[in-house]
């Protein structure tokens, strides 16, 4: 999904019929890519109309429909996740239905200028700008200048998303996020446990998690962004794990192991560690290599295979890669006789010394 730039939500109800009338409920529904496609409330069917460049996946269209078909059913907690929508929904009964009527529009638009100048969570309403204005500057607060920008290039309900978006990112666990759940109830916890995942799990944390619950992640057509890798990744989790079973491998997975080298370890370790092509050490490069040297320490604690390292240290083809270039270039000698000396270094010395 490619829920960041709004391109693959819903721009608009053409058609529906009425609940109580014999037809089935059928909503046509438009993603911003320009992907045209059919709902049925009864079994959530998926028809492709228009196949060309389409990238929505089934989560994606169960969520636009939750969305347009949507009956009040929304848990508590689940409100307090749309906290423009409740702003609103005192004083417009159902504020998208107001969309065709201009006066009610306008009426919405000074409601929603309102709620993100004066009410709004500031750090909230500035995480929304941020990311509906190309990560416009808002640390001195929203201006009224750009508060008019938001309301002349999105509708309310898009708007309202944002707002969704930013309250999910701000949850500050996943257990705060779903903890409460021992099945998914609605689409909407589903959909938010996926957008959770997405900002708050690296890539190698949502692959190690595949790893743990025995699915891979499709490799197979081209991502726009990594965002988008990493967006599918997560959405995959979410359909095959129950709330409790996802928390578990997060747990496993994003909890330190005992292989993590500690800042002390790393310290030694580092001076020996082969510098980028650009000739200087950056803070992803030294992530990565330490990330890495932990993950070929866990082969030889554990006495695993390269295959069995968890993900999270990177791949197995790289884990080993790195650890035959280094016993060629003697680098775990030199890493060997720095730790023998230095006490921060003792449970090294049975490791370096095997290498």
């Amino acid at each position: 999904m490619h829920w960041k730039n709004l391109q693959c939500v819903i721009l608009r109800r053409l058609l529906t019929y009425s609940p109580t009338s014999s037809s089935p409920h059928i909503a046509w529904i438009v993603f911003a890519n320009g992907c045209k496609k059919r709902c049925t409330r009864s079994v959530c069917k998926e028809v492709q109309l228009n196949a060309g460049g389409c990238h929505c996946n089934q989560l994606t269209l169960d969520a636009t429909c939750h969305l347009l078909h949507n009956e009040g059913n929304m848990a508590t907690s689940a409100k307090s996740l749309d906290p423009l929508d409740d702003y609103l929904s005192p004083q417009f009964e159902v504020y998208r239905e107001g969309f065709g009527d201009s006066a009610r529009v306008s009426d919405i638009n000074i409601a929603v200028r309102r709620y993100l100048l004066q009410d709004a969570p500031r750090e909230l309403a500035a995480d929304v700008v941020a990311a509906l204005l190309a990560d416009a500057p808002v640390n001195e607060g929203i201006s009224e200048l750009q508060a008019d920008e938001v309301l002349t290039s999105y509708e309310p309900w898009e708007i309202a998303w944002q707002f969704h978006r930013a309250a999910v990112f701000a949850c500050p666990t996943l257990d705060a996020l779903i903890g409460r759940l021992r099945v998914w109830s609605y689409i909407d916890d589903q959909l938010d446990a996926g957008l959770w995942l997405t900002h708050h799990g690296s890539t190698q944390a949502l692959n190690e998690m595949c790893q743990r619950i025995g699915v891979s992640p499709d490799r197979s057509r081209d991502r726009l962004t990594d965002d988008d890798d990493v967006s599918d990744t997560a959405d995959l989790l979410v359909s095959h794990c129950l709330p409790q079973e996802l928390l578990v491998v997060w747990r496993e997975a994003t909890s330190p192991t005992d292989a993590d080298l500690t800042d002390a370890e790393w310290e030694i370790l580092q001076p020996f560690v082969p510098l980028p092509p650009s000739g200087r050490v950056v803070p992803q490069f030294s992530k990565a290599a330490r990330r890495a040297l932990s993950g070929i320490f866990y082969r030889h604690l554990h006495e695993t295979s390269w295959g069995q390292i968890p993900a999270r240290y990177g791949t197995r083809e790289n884990l080993y890669q790195r650890h035959v270039n280094y016993r060629k270039a003697g680098r775990f000698e030199q890493m060997s006789q720095a730790v023998e000396d230095d006490p921060a270094g003792k449970r090294l010395r049975r490791w370096l010394k095997a290498m």
